[in-house]
């Protein structure tokens, strides 16, 4: 009797102990990266030539997306041509899946001055949440114009890529920025229909 009770409580030690460790195990809130070894080009790059600028990063729990912050080099100049954005004019940010599908966007009207700015995409009005996995962000404009967004070495576990004229093409390194999100809001996670009717909404 004694040796089958003995038994008894090491199997329920052995069936608390995984729930005991997935208890502390943590999410994160965010990525950082201070890449700036040079700046690229989004825009209008000529005629018929559009460029659009993406970095992946990794969710790894559900959470609600609260901001992404870009470091962006602004200038009041002419490249071939093109105008450069200046203010007034609009910079968009989209949430992308991993299958390039549109999540949510926010635009920014600029009303910085020429010079290096981290532009605030702010996000937490989005009251939801999204599951873990794989997202990008992509950096646009609707104008015929350009600017410059800060990349270089890989700081964070994704990458980052340039979109000429929707042809996506990863790079390596990453574009300087700052995302973050909370494991922790009370909101709902949206199950599937809500998520594609509200994904069906942004376009």
């Amino acid at each position: 009797m004694k040796n089958l009770l003995s038994q008894l409580v090491l199997v329920a030690i052995l069936v608390m102990l995984p729930l005991q460790l997935l208890a502390v195990v943590e999410c994160s809130d965010g990525i950082d990266s201070d890449a700036g070894a040079g700046t690229v080009i989004f825009g209008l790059l000529g005629v018929d030539d559009r460029m659009e600028l993406a970095q992946s990063f990794y969710i790894d729990c559900d959470a609600q997306l609260t901001q992404v912050a870009c470091r962006f080099f602004l200038e009041d100049a002419e490249l071939n041509g093109v105008p450069s954005l200046i203010i007034g004019d609009t910079i968009q940010c989209k949430i992308l899946d991993a299958n390039q599908d549109l999540v949510m966007f926010k635009k920014h009207i600029i009303t910085e001055t020429p010079g290096n700015h981290d532009i605030v995409f702010d996000f937490s009005h989005q009251e939801f949440m999204i599951a873990s996995g794989v997202y990008h962000y992509l950096i646009s404009t609707s104008e015929d114009k350009y600017s410059r967004l800060w990349w270089g070495e890989s700081f964070v576990s994704g990458s980052a890529f340039f979109i000429n004229n929707d042809v996506w093409t990863e790079q390596g390194g990453d574009f300087r920025s700052h995302v973050l999100w909370d494991s922790d809001s009370s909101f709902t996670a949206t199950d599937e229909k809500s998520w594609n009717s509200l994904k069906a909404s942004y376009r």
